[in-house]
């Protein structure tokens, strides 16, 4: 569990994640809005449509949005019990990955519980998506209170236009999964662990799983990033330690 550092004598705490711009031309960066109250930015995705900028903090947990028109930051709240800076029953892994559906520019991410949530741009309020979550038995069970593991959150998703939906991966179990915000239905489609985590029978070895995750040039493969169990003397290495869970393989896989 990792928790925010005590500054050193001499030194001040950390002021804050921040949204910045960059521009190619120029090489000149600006800053657009910090966060008031210490948080990093751990997840960020944008709007591009409607020049929105989204993102969730380290460690509280909390949802953001900056405006690009009106040059707003706004505050909607922690959205996992206590984030990654609980302990006990309010410690929450947090959300990597948000996702926009460029049609009604809803935001949706995901809790530690299984939970889906969705960021509602007309109402600029955050509910959870009903009838739904990723607490499915293949994705296997976990206490979203301890620390080590992403529990149910998803790890990294992408918006499929041609379908209208999200497809994402949940990183332990290595399980693709397509969400159709339509209907608010998941369904779980394929793994997409390396060959030899599929012949060892386990999960890929690292507990998190990966970010990389990405819809290729033909806009309909998936390129994924897995992991793969070690074996030292012949014997396969266990724990959950992530220094120990190297070896990426890159899988595809159509859609």
């Amino acid at each position: 569990m990792e928790k925010p550092g005590i500054p050193p004598p001499g030194y001040k705490r950390y002021p804050g994640g921040h949204f910045l711009a960059y521009d190619m031309r120029s090489g000149k960066f600006e800053n657009l809005a910090r966060v008031p109250f210490g948080d990093g930015i751990l997840s960020m995705t944008m709007d591009t449509q409607r020049g929105r900028l989204y993102g969730i903090t380290w460690p509280t947990g909390t949802f953001l949005h900056y405006d690009l028109t009106t040059k707003g930051l706004r505050n909607l709240g922690a959205m996992s019990e206590q984030g990654e800076n609980g302990t006990g029953q309010a410690y929450r892994t947090l959300c990597r990955s948000l996702v926009v559906d460029p049609n009604d520019g809803s935001v949706y991410l995901s809790t530690g519980d299984g939970a889906i949530l969705r960021y509602c741009y007309d109402t600029d309020s955050i509910g959870r998506v009903e009838g739904e979550d990723l607490r499915k038995d293949y994705f296997g069970l976990y206490d979203p209170s301890s620390p080590g593991h992403m529990g149910y959150n998803w790890r990294q998703t992408v918006w499929y236009a041609p379908e209208r939906a999200v497809y994402g991966v949940h990183g332990d179990s290595g399980y693709l999964f397509r969400f159709d915000p339509r209907l608010n239905r998941v369904d779980v489609l394929e793994r997409l662990t390396s060959e030899p985590s599929k012949r060892s029978g386990m999960y890929d070895q690292f507990s998190y799983g990966y970010l990389g995750f990405a819809l290729g040039p033909d806009g309909r493969t998936l390129h994924y990033l897995t992991g793969g169990p070690i074996y030292l003397n012949g014997r396969r290495v266990t724990g959950r330690a992530p220094r120990r869970r190297v070896n990426p393989r890159e899988r595809r896989t159509r859609i």
